[in-house]
């Protein structure tokens, strides 16, 4: 292959690469992590209505110790900062934080290029970069505004300096930025640290004596210590260091009642889900590269075992300690794709060994053909809210991670409806930086003249664990951000009950936003307010109806 078309297939991987990640990037309701992450983004505040898990800001309130603005309590601070500037660039709108880890995933494809061309040559790198940039799991991660495309990208960032510093010891240096700011976005980045040291200590004792290899640690620790200083303070105010570290180090908070996300079960179980988990999120097209790979390389194993290992050391280290912490934390869907881009490695190998010989014209249009369904694969997962096909053989479960309930139709109406207007009327507040937002929003609407609109919004209806996340982002952030007054049905209810029927009239409301879920008529107690209401219904992403509101 030249290197000019090398070149050019490159691009071309790039380019389709990109269009997966990028086109309709919104699409889909932030029904997980991603919206706790970016609903404290917007304004870098680490809460999120959570009675059971509170944070440092409501215990402190309204005296807030400086330490409490290095990070958050259950994570380090760099993706909720970097959505932070993209959302002040672009607004607070969903594809707005979910850009900076489409552009990552991106650029992770090409970093996975670079790192299968150093170990294992030109064509096993482009074929990798090929495999990675196309399949699915790859690509849902790179569409959600979590952390893990941050960590993946960091990971094989880290990689790929500690193998050029193989050669070259300045690159030590950037071994410790990227491992820093790998720390930085989330504390599983450190699973690529035992692998290098460990290859480290079998292959390359030299390294240890090498004074920019300990300036390259000395980075990672020094971009690493506001979090440090973040757990020293926490554990000196009360007790205990931040939610994950907690976690790791068997304490026991009493200020913590639950813990999402730490529900994993016994060692048992998480084996017995690892594998359907495993099916579940990835095309079959990708696992049959990687069974390919896995055959191919126990075939190598044979024939020369002392060669073989040495050549894969690295690949086997990093992939096997992702395995070993997939098992610790729960190969959950968005854990599972730390592990795809060593899957895809490993196919890159297969694929580049399989192009050798006779008949390599046919198996490149053959693999061309699956890489290219591949594609069709996850725009079908991706940019369909009801992808065509049966399970696993043209769709997969990892749509739900971000299905359209109708969370971003309900948000785009408030925020049409909002748009150019102030509230005329607000809540009172519990904690002090709550009122400080609340006077900042009226502070800013004052400044640009907004018209005063005095309006109230009830939201009626029992909401699953993934609609109230969803919920957090459509409705909450209105209350908590923007200072709009807006309630559940229940609250509402109570203070009818103890004021009067024409209690929120007599407050000064006169326009009234009541919204149920699908077809259901809202709470009796709302329904006298219907009689003169303008209906609006929302769909979801099948076309259904899932919310109605009543302008009254």
């Amino acid at each position: 292959m030249t290197h000019r078309r090398e070149k050019q297939l490159l691009i071309a991987v790039l380019l389709i690469a990109a269009l997966l990640r990028l086109w309709a990037l919104g699409a889909g309701d932030p029904v997980n992590d991603e919206a706790l992450i970016a609903f404290r983004a917007v304004g870098m505040l680490d809460f999120d209505e959570a009675p059971t898990q509170p944070t440092p800001l409501e215990w402190f309130d309204p005296a807030r110790p400086f330490w409490t603005r290095l990070s958050f309590h259950d994570h380090p601070p760099l993706v909720f900062l970097t959505q932070h500037i993209f959302m002040r660039v672009f607004g607070e709108r969903v594809w707005a934080f979910r850009l900076p880890s489409a552009l990552l995933g991106i650029a992770s494809v090409y970093v996975l290029y670079l790192v299968g061309r150093r170990l294992y040559g030109k064509r096993a790198g482009l074929a990798a970069a090929t495999v990675f940039g196309f399949t699915l799991n790859s690509v849902y991660i790179s569409r959600v505004g979590m952390q893990e495309a941050y960590v993946i990208f960091f990971v094989l960032l880290t990689l790929y300096a500690f193998l050029c510093a193989l050669e070259r010891r300045r690159w030590f240096l950037w071994v410790g930025v990227a491992l820093g700011l790998g720390l930085l976005a989330k504390y599983t980045a450190a699973v690529i640290v035992p692998a290098l040291l460990l290859y480290a200590l079998l292959f390359r004792r030299d390294i240890f004596r090498m004074r920019q290899f300990w300036i390259g640690a000395g980075i990672a620790l020094l971009l690493f210590l506001p979090v440090i200083f973040y757990n020293v303070q926490m554990y000196r105010a009360v007790g205990h260091f931040d939610f994950q570290f907690s976690f790791i180090f068997g304490q026991q908070p009493k200020e913590w009642l639950s813990a999402p996300g730490k529900e994993i079960g016994t060692l048992g179980e998480r084996l017995r889900v690892f594998f359907p988990r495993l099916i579940a999120t990835h095309s079959w097209v990708f696992l049959f590269l990687s069974a390919a790979s896995v055959v191919g390389f126990f075939a190598a194993l044979a024939r020369n075992a002392r060669v073989v290992l040495r050549r894969h050391a690295l690949l086997l280290f990093a992939g096997g300690f992702v395995v070993l912490l997939l098992l610790a934390i729960g190969p959950s869907f968005r854990f599972l794709a730390m592990l795809t881009p060593f899957f895809a490695l490993a196919a890159g190998v297969c694929i580049a060994k399989a192009l050798e010989g006779r008949w390599k014209n046919a198996r490149a249009a053959a693999f061309g053909g699956l890489l290219l369904f591949e594609a069709f694969y996850a725009a079908n997962n991706q940019w369909r809210a009801s992808p065509i096909g049966p399970e696993l053989w043209f769709s997969s479960r990892v749509r739900q991670e971000s299905a359209d309930l109708g969370f971003n139709g309900l948000g785009a109406y408030f925020q049409r409806e909002f748009s150019g207007r102030l509230p005329a009327l607000t809540f009172n507040v519990r904690y002090q930086f709550l009122e400080t937002l609340r006077q900042r929003a009226i502070d800013e609407g004052i400044a640009q003249r907004a018209e005063l609109y005095p309006a109230l919004v009830v939201f009626d209806g029992e909401f699953s664990r993934a609609e109230r996340i969803a919920r957090l982002w459509a409705l909450d952030r209105l209350l908590i951000y923007h200072a709009w007054p807006v309630i559940d049905s229940g609250s509402y209810a109570a203070a009818i009950s103890q004021h009067g029927a024409d209690y929120y009239r007599q407050l000064g409301f006169k326009n009234f936003y009541i919204i149920s879920k699908g077809d259901a008529l809202p709470a009796q107690i709302l329904q006298p307010l219907l009689q003169e209401a303008e209906l609006v219904r929302i769909p979801n992403g099948k076309g259904e109806t899932a919310f109605r509101v009543y302008h009254i």
